[in-house]
């Protein structure tokens, strides 16, 4: 009731848990009141990476913003990405959420795009989460449907090959 009070009728809500499926299909029907809800999972690109987490805030320590020259991230086996895209699709969400870091000689790239195209199988978009240049770079060549936040690390006003890229793949982009 909140979000209609503040005028909002639509809203995206990314990497929710299975709850906001029941808060939708409530609203749909009529027995609560909310806004349309267009709802998101989460699908891994990778495996974690071994070793300790920075300390501190994420905002500031996160993995976008240090030098990536450690380990590949092990990969997801295909088959667990295709079955991640059915069970999305089978509990009713609306769309696929990736978070990228792609590390050195990783298989993010293969893994985003078959995310991509499983989505695309079932009618499902895929958004992508890339805060940083080289990330941004990484998304556009899997061609998702939306890129999520206008890449903050890194010089993208330095860099006109990238803008190029990143224009010309026609994706549109939300700067969160």
């Amino acid at each position: 009731q909140e979000f209609l009070d503040a005028g909002f009728t639509t809203v995206l809500s990314a990497i929710d848990p299975p709850p906001i499926i029941e808060a939708k299909r409530r609203i749909e029907a009529g027995t609560l009141a909310g806004p349309r809800l267009y709802t998101g999972t989460f699908v891994p690109l990778a495996g974690a990476v071994p070793g300790p987490r920075a300390p501190g805030d994420p905002a500031r320590t996160d993995a976008s913003r240090g030098p990536r020259n450690g380990p590949a991230a092990p990969a997801v086996p295909a088959e667990q990405t295709a079955q991640a895209v059915q069970r999305a699709k089978a509990a009713g969400y609306d769309f696929l959420k990736v978070v990228l870091v792609s590390t050195p000689n990783g298989t993010e790239l293969d893994t985003l795009k078959l995310i991509v195209a499983e989505g695309k199988k079932v009618g499902m978009p895929t958004i992508v989460h890339a805060v940083s240049v080289m990330d941004t770079l990484t998304a556009v060549e899997a061609q998702p449907a939306l890129l999520v936040h206008t890449p903050h690390i890194g010089r993208l006003d330095e860099d006109p090959y990238a803008i190029r890229k990143i224009v010309e793949a026609k994706i549109p982009m939300t700067s969160t």
